[in-house]
C-alpha cells in the first residue's frame, strides 16, 4: 500500500533519485530566471545540470535490450487504467498507481539477472501489473514463477496478457498476505534460484527474515546459490537526503542497514532506476 501522499508526489517530483534531482534543478531554474538581476551563466550552469541528470536513465534505456512487446502492453494497460475509479468502485482494496510498475526497463535488468544465474525457479513478493513478471517468465531458462499479490483484481486484468504471450502456464499468482503466504511455501519446502522483492516497504525486513531466517534451523525460501533482489533500496535518494514530503526513507534506510550488518549475507547496492540491492549468501 502506498503512503497518503503518494500520488501526488509521483506525478510531481518521479520515482527515482534522478527524477527528485531533476524537480530540484527545475525549481532553481525557475529562481534563477526570475531573479534580479539576472544570471544567465548560472542559468545555462543549472540547465545543463537538469539534461545531465535527466539524461542518465534515457541513455541507459536506449543502450539496453528492447522491452518485450507483452510489457509495453502490460505498462500501456496500467497507464490507461483508472484506478481511483477502481477503488471507489471496490474493485481493489487499495488505491493502486502507475508508477508502483517497477517498469519496462526493470524488467529487462531483473532478465538479465535471471540468464545470468540460470534461474529456473522463481518468487516475486509483489506482482501488480506484471511487467516484472512477464519479463522474467520470458527467459528461457526459468520454468516457474510463483508471484504474490494482495488485490485479486490484478490476478483477473493480467492473466490474458500473460496467456496471450504463451506465458501463462509457467505463471501461478498467489493472491493474499505475502507473508502468510511465504511462510506456507516454506513449510512445503519449497525453494527458490531468484527472488524479486517489491512490496510494501515497511514490510520489507519481515520479507528478508521469511526468505533467508537468521536462525539457521528455519527453512529457507532461498535455494543454494540463490540471489535477492530487493527493489526501490533508495526511494528518491530519501535514505541519505531525507525530506518531509517523502514517506519510508528511514524504513529503507533501516532495512538497508539490518541487510549491511548481517554477517551471513553479502549486499550490493546497485544505483539503477530506484535502487536496486542484490543480495546472497556469503557462504554460496
Amino acid at each position: 500500500m502506498p503512503p497518503p501522499n503518494f500520488r501526488q508526489l509521483m506525478r510531481i517530483m518521479g520515482a527515482t533519485p534522478h527524477d527528485r534531482l531533476s524537480h530540484l534543478l527545475d525549481v532553481i531554474l525557475q529562481e534563477v530566471k526570475t531573479s534580479s538581476p539576472a544570471n544567465s551563466k548560472l542559468e545555462t550552469l543549472v540547465a545543463e545540470a537538469k539534461k545531465l541528470s535527466e539524461g542518465y536513465d534515457e541513455y541507459a534505456i536506449k543502450m539496453s535490450s528492447p522491452t518485450p512487446e507483452v510489457v509495453k502492453k502490460l505498462l500501456k494497460m496500467t497507464d490507461e487504467t483508472d484506478w481511483q475509479s477502481l477503488r471507489e468502485e471496490g474493485k481493489t482494496m487499495f488505491e493502486l498507481v502507475p508508477e508502483m510498475s517497477a517498469g519496462g526497463y526493470e524488467g529487462v535488468v531483473l532478465a538479465q539477472f535471471a540468464k545470468i544465474t540460470r534461474a529456473k525457479r522463481i518468487l516475486e513478493v509483489g506482482m501488480f501489473t506484471g511487467t516484472t513478471t512477464a519479463s522474467l517468465a520470458l527467459v528461457p531458462s526459468v520454468e516457474h514463477i510463483t508471484t504474490l499479490d494482495i488485490e485479486p483484481y490484478l490476478k483477473e486484468v493480467t492473466e490474458p496478457y500473460f496467456r496471450e504471450a504463451g506465458i501463462l502456464d509457467k505463471i501461478d499468482v498467489r493472491i493474499g498476505d505475502a507473508k502468510e503466504v511465504m511462510k506456507a511455501l516454506a513449510k512445503q519446502g519449497e525453494q527458490f534460484d531468484l527472488v524479486f522483492i517489491d512490496a510494501d516497504k515497511p514490510s520489507y525486513a519481515t520479507y528478508l527474515d521469511l526468505i533467508v531466517p537468521t536462525d539457521a534451523s528455519t527453512p529457507s525460501l532461498l535455494a543454494p546459490s540463490g540471489v535477492i533482489v530487493v527493489d526501490n533500496t533508495a526511494f528518491q535518494g530519501a535514505p541519505w537526503c531525507p525530506a518531509e514530503h517523502i514517506a519510508w526513507g528511514e524504513v529503507i534506510d533501516k532495512f538497508n542497514k539490518t541487510v549491511r550488518s548481517r554477517e551471513d549475507l553479502d549486499p550490493l547496492l546497485l544505483a539503477i532506476e530506484d535502487g536496486i540491492t542484490l543480495i546472497r549468501r556469503k557462504s554460496d
